[in-house]
């Protein structure tokens, strides 16, 4: 039996220079027999809404899969009662939530339905540091979801009853580089370039060498389908806006109780799953992804 996924998301997958860790999760979860996207919820965040909806609403065409709804949700903090959530509080009860943005749209559902939490199934959502991150020729690295809406975050985290996070320190043990390139071509020539191009970015840096990009929105993705890749542990966690702006959570046993694995058990086998994934995607021959302005393309 297929689980049903709601895809929470603020991805710009496609453009030239964006980050490719939220769509590469989304191509993983439309190539799994045994997971159904059964709806998109779009949110801004270091970019507009409508670069998000577009970016998504285009990977679901060339994907042959414009029967998946894309709905709008927060442009900004503040702003969320907004049709995504409306969206949420009505299905969520049926569907797992994978999120890999700011958490405005799932913390509107709360304020729609004060049952939202207990009533819904698990979330499973990624960010947040328990301590400044150092990573592998990198400078300190800030959280990249949860400190752009401190208010969401906090809400969410100290009150729901069923939530997974997969944090950054996770996240840092893997790097997609260059060597991944070549096994990506061997597959989609399309997808190499589109990833070539952000590798190649400024936006990326070096590890031992190497163009990378940590792909922290796959880990939820992974996490779902590919639930033994990680080590569990239960813990509680006590999460103040103050401390959110810098992306930080802090542990107590007072707090929240959450799922929040600490480490991968096998990595390599956790990049094998993640090209199987990709490779299983619905497409195999893209049309070109930009158009002449270098927007997404139509």
């Amino acid at each position: 039996m297929s689980q049903s996924v709601i895809f929470d998301t603020d991805m710009t997958f496609g453009f030239p220079g964006a980050p490719v860790d939220s769509g590469l999760a989304l191509l993983y979860l439309l190539g799994q027999d045994d997971i159904e996207v059964a709806a998109v919820t779009a949110t801004g965040s270091s970019e507009s809404i409508e670069k998000t909806l577009d970016a998504v609403s285009w990977l679901l065409r060339i994907n042959n899969r414009t029967d998946i709804p894309v709905v709008k949700g927060c442009c900004e903090p503040g702003e969320y009662i907004t049709d995504a959530a409306e969206f949420l509080a009505e299905n969520s009860a049926e569907s797992v939530i994978i999120s890999t943005g700011p958490l405005g749209n799932i913390y509107g559902a709360s304020l729609l339905d004060r049952e939202f939490y207990t009533h819904g199934k698990q979330i499973i959502c990624s960010g947040g540091l328990l301590y400044p991150l150092q990573t592998p020729g990198w400078k300190l690295t800030g959280d990249i979801a949860l400190s752009r809406d401190a208010l969401a975050a906090e809400h969410v985290l100290n009150q729901a009853r069923n939530l997974v996070l997969m944090h950054m320190h996770i996240g840092a043990l893997a790097a997609l580089t260059v060597d991944d390139l070549f096994k990506i071509r061997e597959y989609n020539v399309r997808l190499y370039y589109l990833v070539k191009e952000y590798l190649l970015s400024d936006s990326c840096r070096e590890i031992s060498g190497k163009a990378a990009a940590f792909l922290w929105a796959m880990l939820p993705a992974l996490y779902l389908g590919e639930r033994e890749l990680f080590h569990d542990t239960s813990c509680g966690v006590y999460a103040d806006q103050e401390n959110l702006r810098n992306g930080l959570i802090t542990l107590s046993a007072k707090g929240n109780q959450i799922t929040m694995p600490d480490y991968i058990t096998n990595v390599d086998e956790f990049f094998k799953r993640m090209h199987a994934g990709w490779k299983a995607s619905p497409f195999q021959t893209w049309p070109n992804n930009r158009n002449g302005k270098g927007a997404v393309g139509k």
